[in-house]
């Protein structure tokens, strides 16, 4: 999307890429809080309010309700920070106001202010499907994982500083991006995880009783709490590269 501010064309990415975050992170709020309020009822039951906050921490709702908030959450702040990234080109120069994003975190992260004058800025050229720039010999580059249309900065870069600049157009390459190599090892994760807790639950469920039998039914609901966190991460970036490519 870009936007014309007198003399100065400003590039931010698609408003419905951050609502598409946004409309997201309600749904998963909803659904944290529905679980959180399952396992409210559930506590009722117990007459005395310490043993009531107990049932409530130990509830499966509030275990399986807990990656979804934690997920909401990340979701609304890659939104806040798509909503603030920029790159504008100006007559004195380029601002570039970029982000990245981190597969630690599984969130964007915005990255510090950058100002370029025209006559730092060497070269333009579009390789591959990245915007590539040099200032004062240093390259940098912008591709759709940092910067909003990077196709389009590119042909307003080269614009404004007067050089030739063909941007084809773009092929797949064949090649995962970050995000869906990550999302498919997060999910094989998760469905192995979950395979495990299945076995698990057979084998416990005729040992009911048993010395070890709480301390497994904690141990699989843990296991099964981190099965649906990373099952559900990896549907999470693969709706977010689903997103990124429309």
């Amino acid at each position: 999307m870009v936007v014309k501010s007198g003399d100065e064309s400003i590039v931010r990415f698609d408003r419905e890429r951050g609502r598409g975050y946004a409309i997201g992170a309600w749904v998963l709020l909803l659904i944290a809080l529905g679980n959180m309020a399952v396992g409210l009822d559930d506590a009722r039951a117990y007459h005395r309010w310490k043993n009531r906050i107990l049932a409530w921490a130990l509830s499966s709702s509030v275990w399986f309700g807990a990656p979804a908030a934690w997920a909401a959450w990340k979701a609304f702040q890659s939104s806040r920070v798509l909503s603030q990234a920029f790159v504008a080109i100006g007559p004195d120069g380029v601002k570039l106001h970029l982000v990245k994003w981190s597969v630690a975190k599984i969130q964007y992260l915005p990255l510090p202010e950058q100002r370029f004058t025209w006559e730092e800025i060497q070269q333009v050229h579009w390789v591959g499907d990245s915007c590539n720039y040099w200032v004062r010999g240093q390259p940098y580059t912008l591709t759709d994982e940092n910067s909003p249309s990077p196709r389009t900065v590119a042909q307003l870069m080269a614009e404004r500083k007067r050089v030739p600049n063909e941007v084809p157009a773009l092929a797949p390459s064949g090649k995962k991006s970050t995000r869906q190599a990550q999302a498919v090892k997060l999910g094989a994760s998760g469905i192995a995880l979950a395979g495990g807790v299945a076995a698990g639950g057979f084998w416990l469920y005729g040992r009911v009783g048993a010395p070890y039998y709480t301390a497994g039914f904690f141990i699989l609901l843990l296991m099964g709490a981190l099965s649906f966190t990373l099952f559900f991460t990896a549907v999470f970036l693969a709706v977010v590269e689903l997103n990124h490519r429309l």
